[in-house]
Formats: C-alpha cells, sequence, structure tokens
C-alpha cells in the first residue's frame, strides 16, 4: 500500500502541487483583499479542501484499480492503452534485437573457438620442429600464452558449465606449468623453489591450471636474470613470489583490471593487460581468492587463498547427515 501511496504521489505531484498553490493563493487574497474580509476564511478553507480531498481520494481509488490490473489493456481506456500499444511494441523490438545481437555473438565465439583449436595442431607441430633451439621456442611460448589467453576469455561466460569442481593434487598441475616455462626460465637463468605442503584442493584442474600460468608468465617476465621465484603452501595458502622488478603503489590497486598494463607494461610494450584480468575473474568463479603485494626493486607477491567452504564440501556433507 505505501508503495502505491508513493507511486500515485510521483505520478499526480503536479495536480496535487496546483491544488496546493491555489489554496495558498486564495487564502493570501482573503487577508489581503479588503472587499473580502467579510468572508470566513475557514468557511471558504473548508469547502475547498473538502472539494480536494474528494478528488483526491477518487483519483486514488481510480488509479489503485489500475495498479492491480497494469498488465490488463482492457482496464485502461483511450491514450492509455495507445501508451501500453506502444510500450509492448517497442518491447517486442528490443526483445527482437537482444535475441539477433546474442545469436551474432554466439556465432562469434563458436568461430573464434574453432580457430584457435584449429591453431593447436601447427602449433604442437612448431614446437616439435624447434625443440631444443631455445630462442625459438621462447616465441612460440609467447604466441601459445596469447592463443590461450584468448580461448580462455571465450569461454569465460559459460565457466560454470564448462568447470569440473572436484578434490585435485596442487603440486603436479604448479610442476607442469613450470615446465611449459622451461625455454623462457633457461634464457634468463630462473629457478624455481617449492616448499610447504600442497593438500589436494577443491577446485577446477583445467581452470586452476589457467590461473597459475598467468601468475607464474608474469613472475618469469618480469623477474631479473638469475633470481628465483619461490612457491609455498600451507593449508588453504598459495603464495607465489619473484625476485623481480615490482609493482608501483600506483599500478598494484589496478592490476586486476581489464586491459591495464600499467607502467611497466607500457615501457615493456609486450603486455596485454588481459592475463591478471581473466586469472582474476576466473577464481573469483572457483570461490579462489588472488591478493598481491609488491615493493618496486624487490619483487612480488601473489597470495592464492583456497575457499574453506563451497558447493562441493556443502553436498558431501548433507550427504552424511542424510545418512
Amino acid at each position: 500500500m505505501w508503495h502505491f501511496l508513493k507511486l500515485f504521489f510521483i505520478q499526480h505531484y503536479m495536480w496535487l502541487s496546483s491544488y496546493l498553490v491555489l489554496l495558498i493563493v486564495m487564502n493570501v487574497l482573503m487577508i489581503v483583499d479588503v472587499g473580502m474580509l467579510a468572508v470566513s476564511i475557514w468557511y471558504v478553507n473548508c469547502i475547498m479542501g473538502s472539494i480536494i480531498i474528494v478528488t483526491i481520494v477518487i483519483m486514488c481509488i481510480k488509479d489503485y484499480i489500475k495498479y492491480h490490473h497494469t498488465m490488463e489493456i482492457k482496464e485502461t481506456t483511450g491514450y492509455e492503452q495507445q501508451y501500453i500499444r506502444m510500450f509492448h511494441t517497442l518491447l517486442n523490438k528490443q526483445e527482437i534485437v537482444l535475441q539477433e545481437e546474442k545469436l551474432q555473438r554466439k556465432e562469434i565465439e563458436d568461430s573464434l573457438l574453432a580457430w584457435v583449436h584449429e591453431m593447436k595442431s601447427p602449433m604442437t607441430a612448431m614446437h616439435i620442429m624447434i625443440e631444443g633451439n631455445h630462442r625459438l621456442e621462447k616465441e612460440w611460448l609467447r604466441m601459445h600464452l596469447l592463443l590461450d589467453q584468448q580461448l580462455h576469455q571465450t569461454r569465460l561466460y559459460t565457466i560454470e558449465k564448462d568447470s569440473l569442481m572436484k578434490p585435485t593434487a596442487i603440486q603436479p598441475i604448479i610442476s607442469q606449468e613450470i615446465k611449459a616455462l622451461r625455454a623462457w626460465c633457461l634464457e634468463k637463468d630462473i629457478g624455481f623453489e617449492l616448499e610447504g605442503e600442497y593438500p589436494d584442493q577443491v577446485t577446477d584442474a583445467k581452470w586452476f591450471a589457467f590461473i597459475i600460468r598467468q601468475i607464474l608468465s608474469n613472475a618469469v617476465k618480469y623477474s631479473h636474470n638469475g633470481s628465483q621465484i619461490y612457491i609455498n603452501m600451507q593449508g588453504q595458502l598459495l603464495t607465489i613470489k619473484d625476485e623481480g622488478i615490482g609493482i608501483s603503489s600506483i599500478d598494484l590497486p589496478r592490476i586486476f583490471q581489464k586491459s591495464y598494463t600499467g607502467t611497466t607494461g607500457r615501457e615493456s610494450k609486450q603486455a596485454t593487460g588481459m592475463g591478471l584480468y581473466l586469472a582474476n575473474k576466473a577464481a573469483h568463479q572457483l570461490g579462489i581468492t588472488l591478493h598481491v603485494t609488491s615493493i618496486v626493486n624487490e619483487g612480488t607477491v601473489f597470495y592464492i587463498t583456497f575457499p574453506q567452504e563451497n558447493d562441493y564440501h556443502l553436498i558431501k556433507k548433507q550427504s552424511h547427515t542424510s545418512t
């Protein structure tokens, strides 16, 4: 009821304001005009007030009836019917345009996915042919990472359908991603140190590997030659620390923004600004939290926190409780 009254006053505020102004003007005239001193102000106010109140009540009742039959055109008359017909016509046109845009976007996504998958075969053949040539392997790796970003960017909108949450061994995934960066690491003489325990975590192996890939590739890219990258895991917390050039305090709050390359990225002209953005988006969908600290010229630390509870845990608890 209060919602209706609020809408009523918003809809008819011009009329209600006009009634109030008219009443005030008439009272002022009766006070100022000497010829109207014999007329009782209270009497006139009562008459006018009663007429206004009755008018407002009638309008309110009519609008209240329409309020409960908004979707029925037969309850309206005249120009209101035309407005409703126009509204429905415009709404239908917008829905048609929206559906067409969705179909076009789906076609573009499908063709892009097909192209990326087609690129995998020549990329695999190229990798076999250039194996052992670290310089060419590095360039191949850069192409591979860009294609991988594009593939996961396209799939990110349907990550719910594309993910499989289950207990996953974390250390083999990290080791595999380190191995994939071998050529780059050999060129820069970068080593890895894995410490701590790596308990299984409930996550999607493919999407978690993508997140690790983005973080490790950034760590290698911005690390100094001959430096180390330290990976440690305790409980739900996984940390990845490098000894690279670091991130400035100005850039740090924005590193997860789309297409933001930062000061370092603009200087190197190799950053796309998409890797960490996509990694953060995917992490959010998996219930993983990413946090970063950094000191310029000393290095950067990524903190990857797995959730204590997620849908998988809740389902398991419910099944145990029911049994």
